[in-house]
């Protein structure tokens, strides 16, 4: 499913990012504005420069008072989610509409409602997964004709860049190995600004 976020008015006035759903009958949005969290510095940057990309993108909309918010189901057996505190959960089973999860690396199983909300710990809730990026060794070779092709490397220590691979969209990025960050995050913007 492709989600995006987006920033809604609220009935009082206030502005917040939500997640939001584009569904075929309709969108649907996380109930509560989201959380900026990371694993480092720069998980923390990549999210904020994905709302602000977003928020460009996808304008301001008023928050639906005469609708309910998204609660839909997403956790599936054998996939890992974050948690609002940010540890891992990993799914190991499904019964009778309850999820079984652990911490990874390696809890005690808790049950969990489809939609992520805790059932045991009431105060924990799983995350739903954003876009998959992969990341691919890979070398940027020079045809005879002049253009330019990215192709898998299978020598380790022949690479001369990665190839970031998006899960829900036809979408590649090559970025040759020692980029300077700031010229990294210009071209990208470019991008955005390109294709937005």
């Amino acid at each position: 499913m492709r989600w995006h976020f987006q920033l809604m008015r609220h009935p009082d006035g206030t502005l917040a990012v939500h997640e939001m759903y584009p569904l075929d009958h309709g969108s649907s949005w996380t109930e509560n504005p989201v959380d900026v969290v990371g694993d480092s510095p720069e998980d923390v940057k990549r999210s904020l420069r994905q709302m602000l990309a977003d928020i460009e993108r996808h304008g301001v909309v008023d928050y639906p008072e005469d609708q309910e918010p998204m609660t839909k189901n997403f956790v599936e057996v054998g996939e890992t989610y974050k948690s609002e505190q940010g540890n891992v959960w990993k799914c190991i089973c499904i019964e009778d509409g309850v999820a079984w999860c652990y911490m990874l690396p390696n809890c005690s199983a808790h049950r969990f409602r489809l939609n992520g909300s805790g059932v045991d710990l009431t105060r924990t809730k799983l995350l739903p997964p954003g876009p998959r990026i992969v990341k691919n060794d890979a070398n940027l070779y020079k045809h005879s004709s002049g253009t330019w092709a990215v192709g898998d490397c299978h020598d380790l220590c022949d690479t001369n860049g990665t190839l970031y691979t998006h899960e829900d969209a036809k979408v590649a990025i090559f970025v040759p190995e020692g980029i300077n960050g700031a010229a990294l995050n210009d071209a990208i913007a470019d991008l955005n600004e390109e294709i937005g």
